[in-house]
């Protein structure tokens, strides 16, 4: 994997980002080719570095957009495209003229581990916020992007079985190595939100507290919406999970109900949608004695989860 040339080094900019974000997940790739497509067509070869260079050149006039709009923050991750769109990123913004790169902030992610072998040769997909994990990660996205610093570096997944105290305090090492200047969160629930914004009030001689907090919302992922929403609401979806036979520990006063269908005592059942499960996730839940609830569900309001 090429990595992007480095930029001069940034000042820090105290200022806060636009409230739109410009969202780069898909910045770079290129649809994989049919199997029976011909060799020249693969990300190697002749076609395939034509179709490359024309997704560059539509994330550039994405970027272009972006910046006419008044947008100043740009989001990737580090496994966007296998890294891709993060390449794609510090590429773009090193086309840009110094004084209009230097407006720019560019936020990454780090926490998720995809298709990692198991000991039975399947490949899984598993949540990792270790120390050691979250600063090679952010190692790899700052060569990716040919930057010396990001803005802001965002736990990208929960990751139950590395205490938040010691995420917290590998970003505030990277932050005191000048690799970093803010902390966020992603896909978490609130109860893991606040442990995070606790834990960086507490090591934080600054008091610093987390610079944002991700939800997954669009058309294709409307779970806050039809489970939090329209949580006990008649509207709310009444479709249990596929294949789902999940139950949670309920506090006093909510229940919880066989496929995957949360709700308050009394009250109509809601359903939401249970993510992709990994191994580590199993096995840590198992631990504590619990039995499956998503991590966040946020249709059974709290009532169970980490």
């Amino acid at each position: 994997m090429n990595t992007a040339p480095t930029h001069p080094p940034l000042e820090p900019d105290p200022t806060p980002a636009t409230p739109i974000v410009l969202g780069t997940m898909a910045w770079g790739s290129v649809p994989p080719p049919p199997p029976d497509a011909d060799p020249g067509a693969g990300p190697e070869g002749t076609a395939g570095g034509a179709q490359a260079e024309a997704a560059v050149e539509r994330a550039r006039r994405a970027l272009r957009a972006g910046i006419e709009a008044g947008v100043d923050l740009l989001d990737t991750a580090d496994i966007y495209g296998a890294g891709r769109s993060e390449e794609t990123v510090g590429r773009l913004l090193h086309e840009l003229p110094y004084e209009e790169r230097s407006a720019l902030k560019v936020q990454t992610k780090c926490g998720i581990v995809l298709r990692e072998p198991d000991p039975a040769g399947r490949r899984l997909t598993r949540y990792d916020s270790s120390p050691e994990h979250v600063r090679a990660s952010l190692e790899g996205s700052l060569a990716r992007l040919g930057e010396q610093r990001v803005d802001t570096l965002i736990i990208h997944r929960p990751d139950v079985l590395t205490p938040v105290a010691d995420t917290v305090r590998a970003f505030l090492d990277a932050r005191e190595a000048g690799l970093v200047g803010k902390l966020g969160v992603s896909n978490l629930g609130v109860g893991r939100v606040l442990e995070f914004q606790r834990e960086l009030e507490s090591q934080a001689a600054d008091g610093t507290g987390l610079a944002c907090v991700q939800v997954e919302l669009g058309l294709h992922h409307r779970t806050l919406v039809e489970a939090v929403v329209l949580a006990n609401h008649p509207d709310a979806p009444r479709t249990p999970t596929p294949g789902a036979s999940a139950r949670c520990a309920p506090r006093r006063g909510s229940s919880c109900r066989p496929g995957g269908r949360w709700g308050r005592a009394g009250s109509a059942p809601v359903t939401t949608a249970r993510p992709a499960s990994s191994a580590r996730w199993q096995r840590s839940w198992a631990a504590a004695g619990r039995s499956w609830c998503s991590p966040g569900c946020c249709a059974c309001r709290g009532a169970c989860g980490p």
